[in-house]
């Protein structure tokens, strides 16, 4: 049985990997505008924004997703959904 103080971390674990993975975004954002600049002409700056505004927009519909999110977690608990992900094959 998971106790109250295992949950409370738990609970805190959540929200330090929720604010990381907005600080990553912002960071990519940023390495985005410094390697393209920030304008709306960029074809490639502009492809990467609407990028990582999908991903967060998507990340956050997920995590609304009790019921979705359970079963998501089950089928990687199972080894159902491949999780590493190799972008230089992409």
């Amino acid at each position: 049985m998971i106790d109250a103080s295992n949950i409370a971390e738990l609970e805190k674990q959540a929200y330090r990997n929720f604010e990381r993975i907005q600080k990553s975004l912002i960071g990519l954002y940023e390495v985005l505008s410094i390697t393209y600049g920030e304008t709306s002409e960029n074809i490639c700056f502009k492809a990467g924004q609407d990028n990582i505004i999908g991903l967060y927009e998507n990340l956050l519909e997920l995590l609304l997703n009790e019921k979705g999110l359970n079963h998501l977690v089950r089928s990687i608990k199972d080894s159902k959904i491949k999780l590493d992900v190799t972008l230089s094959e992409y």
